[in-house]
């Protein structure tokens, strides 16, 4: 089972227990305090802060973490849009109020925009798209918000700033219940002191 959980949220025992089909009252809370990206020179490694009754975990790509027999694996991530204000040809536009291929310029050609990714500073890249009546691409790039000269290119160009932008990271993780190790653990133990009786009599 996967579950999502955005920067800043939190999630309780139960809940997860619920989801994978298990009954249970434990309301201790899981919270999600942060993601890091961390670039190797092959692949990334991906990372999640949380923290569970005032102890802090990191969970990351083959290091599992676990609580209450339920262990939590790093899987993706995707980039959490909170608020996105921009303008275009002197207008102010929310983007989850709208459609994108609405945005058209004097010519009558459609510009298009979306975030692809962010940096552990919260740092957003945007690709952005112009493409005429027959969806043809005439031009493209891409920008960050800081990125002064293509910021002035778009806004030359169409009248295209932003004016407030808010993303969090949502984490991915695999939820696995493995009650089987305490049993295992168990039977070990049992054979163990029964063989020792065995070898005691002898």
């Amino acid at each position: 089972m996967q579950i999502s959980l955005t920067e800043g949220d939190s999630i309780t025992l139960k809940m997860i227990k619920n989801k994978i089909g298990m009954q249970s009252n434990n309301k201790s809370v899981i919270k999600f305090n942060k993601f890091e990206i961390v670039k190797g020179k092959k692949k990334e490694n991906y990372k999640s802060y949380i923290s569970f009754q005032d102890v802090d975990h990191v969970i990351s790509v083959n290091n599992p973490v676990k609580i209450d027999n339920i262990y939590f694996y790093q899987n993706s991530w995707k980039l959490g849009i909170k608020k996105l204000i921009f303008s275009f040809r002197g207008k102010k536009y929310n983007v989850f109020k709208i459609k994108q291929d609405s945005l058209k310029t004097a010519k009558g050609n459609i510009f298009y925009f979306y975030p692809v990714d962010m940096d552990n500073s919260h740092n957003v890249t945007y690709k952005w798209m112009l493409l005429d009546k027959k969806e043809n691409i005439i031009d493209r790039g891409k920008f960050q918000n800081h990125d002064g000269d293509t910021i002035k290119k778009l806004f030359k160009l169409f009248g295209f700033k932003i004016i407030q932008e808010k993303f969090k990271f949502i984490t991915i993780l695999d939820v696995l219940y493995k009650p089987l190790n305490n049993l295992i653990a168990f039977f070990s133990l049992l054979f163990l002191f029964n063989l020792g009786l065995v070898l005691f009599k002898k």
